[in-house]
């Protein structure tokens, strides 16, 4: 949590990051999905993800298409 405040002050002085630690340092929020073509859904997946907060480029909207895309490709 140190790290994403650290690095990222702006963009997480107002996200609860213990929220989303929580599940990662408990061992309870690991999923895994498996998809047909799970190449071409990880490309897409992490290019949006990028875009959107590691960048600020796009909108939540662009997740969200991405993500109907990735999961009507199944």
């Amino acid at each position: 949590m140190g790290f994403i405040r650290e690095e990222f002050p702006q963009k997480a002085k107002e996200v609860n990051i213990a929220a989303f630690a929580d599940g990662h340092l408990k061992g309870y929020s690991v999923t895994t999905e498996i998809f047909t073509n799970m190449a071409e859904a990880t490309r897409q997946a992490y290019a949006v993800w990028d875009q959107l907060f590691t960048l600020g480029q796009t909108s939540v909207e662009q997740m969200k298409d991405v993500c109907r895309l990735i999961q009507e490709a199944q």
